[in-house]
């Protein structure tokens, strides 16, 4: 998963800050916050340095307990698109938001996290299953 490069276009959005959440032997979780005025997008990096069915498991722990303390929209995109990523990133509860062209001048798939509201309000917490 990566920010790849953000979208262009009439919209001036700047970098406003990158955070490391985790850096752990196998895998580096980051996030970029872009603002527009008040506008903001949080967009999220995954970069698996060891791949594995217990790293699988891992990182679908460890982004629920993040998922659960971010309340906005978590965007993403891929620097190459591809099936695969497709589900995997699904697999996280993100879903295909737009056709958006980058700052590279190439376009990507945006994809976006939303939380659910509940008719009482409260947010919605989505279950990201362990395991596929």
């Amino acid at each position: 998963m990566s920010s790849a490069s953000l979208i262009s276009g009439a919209d001036m959005w700047e970098k406003t800050g990158e955070w490391v959440v985790l850096d752990k032997p196998s895998f580096l979780f980051e996030v970029v916050e872009y603002r527009d005025g008040e506008r903001q997008m949080l967009f999220i990096n995954l970069f698996v340095k060891k791949w594995s069915p217990e790293t699988l498991v891992e990182i679908k722990r460890d982004y629920a307990a993040f998922r659960e303390c971010v309340s906005c929209p978590i965007y993403i995109v891929a620097e190459e698109f591809t099936p695969t990523w497709e589900h995997f990133v699904r697999s996280f509860g993100f879903e295909p938001l737009i056709e958006a062209e980058c700052t590279d001048g190439e376009s990507r798939r945006l994809f976006v996290s939303l939380k659910k509201e509940k008719k009482d309000g409260q947010v919605d917490e989505p279950n990201y299953p362990a395991t596929e």
